[in-house]
């Protein structure tokens, strides 16, 4: 059986709503935007990888996916082809961090309804996002082929670092 994603919206979206756990209201609005943002990079993630099948960059693309370089090679593809969608994905990805290690902080109900919003958004400009991103690599001076063979290059040297018995 195959995981969809979008469950995780979907339940992202439920527990923002849910009063039964007031008593751990905190970690119900971390846990909300912190899955809200996993649905969409997930959603982003394959997509991309489902439309550069077969195109020059998929073998790059692929092994950088495998790994957590992806959430910032997300990111850096999306500033080639679209600034906006680039600040309110890195919005949405500060958050999920805020939420995940910054236990000194809170999360707010506002905060958690700015990831649904955004992740609606971009969840219906995806069509168009990978159309651009096609375009882009098609190109002879390709700054996504640059993004992607920079972080292919990137997980390389990780991989060699960790071979050799030190990692940073």
């Amino acid at each position: 059986m195959t995981f969809c994603p979008e469950d995780f919206y979907e339940l992202g979206k439920k527990l923002k709503n849910d009063n039964n756990y007031i008593r751990f209201d905190e970690a119900r609005k971390r846990t909300s935007a912190s899955r809200v943002y996993y649905s969409l990079y997930l959603k982003l993630r394959d997509e991309l990888l489902r439309y550069l099948l077969g195109s020059s960059v998929y073998p790059q693309l692929s092994e950088v996916a495998e790994s957590g370089l992806m959430h910032s090679c997300l990111l850096e593809i999306l500033k080639k082809v679209d600034l906006q969608s680039s600040y309110k994905f890195g919005s949405l990805q500060e958050l999920r961090k805020k939420s995940d290690y910054e236990v000194d902080i809170s999360v707010g109900d506002n905060e958690v309804e700015d990831a649904i919003a955004i992740y609606e958004e971009l969840s219906r400009k995806i069509p168009d996002l990978l159309k651009r991103v096609s375009n882009d690599v098609d190109r002879k001076n390709s700054r996504v082929r640059e993004v992607i063979q920079r972080y292919y290059e990137r997980k390389h040297k990780r991989r060699k670092r960790k071979k050799n018995g030190w990692f940073n």
